[in-house]
């Protein structure tokens, strides 16, 4: 199966409907740690999340969702570019057992969900209680809350495949009143999906199951890629901003500087030679001293 999201508008109801269906690209991150089922389970869904919701911006905008948490789980992020690759990493407390979690409060505790919405023109953050059953329970919450936009979400994962299904109401149909009766239709025939359909059919079965008898128009397929922002050029900036001195200071402590790419498990040397030649075309000439 391709990796795919699937962009439709239900024209009937005025909703907008996207699938997302991953499998290289999801056995790509998790070729990188080894997690437990259940932390690769919460993972996969907000990897789903990020690529749904990346999808209803602009071209150029990126997503960040992040949970911070002092439960099992302690840290999830997965981040989504306009090209639709994503990434993304957990953490979670060693030897900790999942078996009697049944919401959101066991698997992270008190948590909180951030979300980051980034383009060349602005960056904006959103923060919100993490609380429900599921993922999904809570990022439905944060668009009632901030955007007041009836949406509902399915998010589905195992190690194999990940999935998710979003749709929500357009912006200019949700003052008039008039189709509430279309989006409670959608909304019921959506929560009937099953995590086998979404996971193993097509995105156009899975349409059609649900949908077959709504007036939808289907758009183009986009093809979705695991790939990390990181590089040497990143890490070469990141050393430079630094300064010399302290990079020199590091070296020393260290014999090698070692920078580990926590996304990807990607790891960076450097050396005597290779911090000389990164500061090489950047000594500053000491002013003239005036006598």
């Amino acid at each position: 199966m391709p990796d795919i999201l699937q962009p439709c508008l239900i024209e009937s109801a005025n909703t907008r409907l996207s699938i997302v269906q991953m499998e290289h690209s999801w056995a790509n991150v998790l070729a990188r740690h080894e997690y437990p089922l259940h932390v690769a389970e919460q993972l996969g869904q907000i990897l789903a999340s990020s690529i749904l919701l990346r999808s209803r911006l602009k071209q150029d905008s990126s997503i960040i969702l992040q949970i911070q948490g002092d439960g099992p789980i302690q840290t999830l992020v997965a981040q989504s570019n306009p090209e639709n690759t994503l990434r993304g990493l957990a953490k979670w407390q060693q030897h900790s057992s999942f078996d009697t979690c049944s919401n959101l409060q066991d698997i992270y505790g008190n948590a909180k969900l951030v979300m980051t919405l980034v383009n060349p023109e602005h960056r904006y953050q959103g923060i919100i209680e993490l609380t429900g059953q599921t993922l999904s329970d809570s990022l439905q919450q944060y668009f009632s809350q901030s955007e007041q936009l009836p949406s509902s979400l399915q998010l589905f994962a195992n190690r194999d495949r990940v999935a998710g299904l979003l749709i929500q109401k357009m912006p200019d149909s949700v003052d008039d009143g008039l189709d509430n009766e279309d989006w409670n239709r959608i909304n019921l025939l959506t929560q009937t999906v099953s995590a086998d359909e979404l996971l193993n059919l097509s995105a156009i079965d899975v349409i059609k199951r649900l949908y077959h008898q709504e007036d939808v128009r289907i758009y183009k397929q986009q093809n979705v890629y695991f790939n990390c922002s990181c590089s040497r050029q990143r890490i070469d900036t990141v050393l430079e901003t630094m300064g010399r001195n302290s990079v020199f200071e590091l070296l020393e402590e260290q014999d090698i500087i070692t920078v580990d790419c926590e996304f990807c498990n990607q790891t960076y040397h450097y050396d005597q030679q290779q911090v000389e030649q990164l500061f090489v075309n950047h000594i500053v000439a000491e002013p003239d001293s005036i006598n």
